[in-house]
């Protein structure tokens, strides 16, 4: 699979494995910034998980209606960003 991004430039998203994968998040999206992997981080135990927003605000110390607006931030950010190629 591969996405591409608004300014047009295509990523191919590797099917070996998940960590390949988060490579390539490392590189092209959250790179060394904390901030941006604690946010991945609630999105994927929302999405992935089913985590509630109530848990995940308890786990990372936040309100839950904090995590609520992150969540809602994160996904419009991604789809911003990413447009399936």
């Amino acid at each position: 699979m591969s996405v591409t991004t608004r300014a047009g430039v295509k990523i191919v998203l590797p099917r070996t494995g998940a960590h390949v994968f988060w490579d390539a998040v490392r590189e092209v999206y959250a790179a060394d910034d904390g901030v941006a992997w604690r946010q991945l981080a609630m999105l994927a135990l929302r999405e992935s998980l089913g985590w509630p927003e109530s848990l995940i605000a308890t786990a990372f110390g936040r309100r839950e209606s904090e995590v609520a607006t992150c969540l809602d931030e994160m996904r419009d950010d991604l789809k911003a960003r990413f447009v399936r190629g």
